[in-house]
């Protein structure tokens, strides 16, 4: 959320863009990952040491077993002091490899893009456009992110590769593209009744986003903490989807419940007080 907010300042530099030149931005801002990580590739294939693949591979097995006992059973101090401050290191040196920062951009400048051409303010004459998204980007998205999965599951994206390469590029376009696939599908149903009233189930979860964020963190915490369940690393892929669901699910109902009685979540009634400077009603008024 920190990146999120701080590639909202830099949104700031484009507001008297013209339309071609956010698009122009938002496509190199796609590539720049994929020339960085080709220039990886040459520099790794010209001067890497033949055997820092495997020197690689031990310690991201070394790190994730320690990992496993860290969080799994150790206690909140433990937990705080021995694995958090790495995972942190970790964490944004991942985020530096991977690029995400021009990504994130690129998805900021597609959004703002998209409003300034009036796509969902007029989701009518919009309409062939929408339709055009939904289907190569869910072609393009599913492709793409096939080609990803199965980079990662063969080589991964370090030490560089032709496969990384591969994952790289797929990652670059395949997700983008499956998320605007995506927000194209659900605006689409949203045009019918029927669809309506199905994703209307779901609005109040939406108007309690970052109250329903913190709690699923808190919730996750004390399932895979080793100061709560202690689960981490024990999950399969289905009982993790299952589990994630079941939160879901519960959050859903919590929240439909909740804005009966009141006008935000309590998170967000926090937040607009500070943003705003003043009190603001919680309760709903008789």
């Amino acid at each position: 959320m920190s990146i999120y907010a701080v590639m909202g300042f830099i949104l700031l530099l484009f507001r008297n863009k013209s339309d071609a030149s956010l698009l122009k931005w938002a496509v190199g801002l796609m590539i720049v990952p994929i020339v960085t990580y080709l220039l990886l590739f040459g520099a790794f294939l010209a001067f890497a040491p033949p055997d820092v693949g495997a020197t690689v591979d031990a310690g991201q097995a070394e790190f994730w077993n320690s990992s496993v006992e860290t969080v799994g059973n150790g206690s909140f101090w433990q937990i705080m002091s021995t694995y958090n401050p790495g995972y942190i290191i970790g964490r944004y040196m991942g985020l530096i490899f991977q690029m995400r920062l021009p990504k994130i951009l690129a998805m900021f400048l597609l959004g703002f893009y998209a409003y300034r051409i009036g796509v969902f303010q007029n989701l009518k004459d919009n309409a062939p456009v929408v339709k055009r998204v939904l289907i190569y980007g869910l072609i393009l998205g599913v492709v793409g992110n096939l080609i990803m999965t199965a980079a990662a599951g063969n080589e991964g994206s370090f030490p560089p590769s032709a496969m990384g390469v591969a994952g790289v590029v797929g990652y670059a376009f395949g997700v983008p593209a499956l998320a605007l696939g995506i927000i194209a599908l659900l605006t689409t149903l949203w045009q019918t009744d029927l669809w309506k009233r199905v994703l209307g189930i779901f609005a109040p979860v939406g108007r309690m986003a970052l109250t329903n964020y913190l709690t699923q963190t808190l919730a996750c915490v004390m399932i895979f903490y080793g100061y709560g369940l202690g689960k981490f690393g024990t999950f399969t892929a289905s009982q993790a989807t299952l589990t994630a669901l079941a939160i879901f699910a519960v959050q859903t109902v919590v929240s439909t419940v909740w804005l009966k009685f009141f006008t935000f979540g309590p998170m967000e009634w926090i937040w607009r007080q500070l943003t705003y400077g003043k009190r603001l009603p919680l309760r709903l008024k008789a």
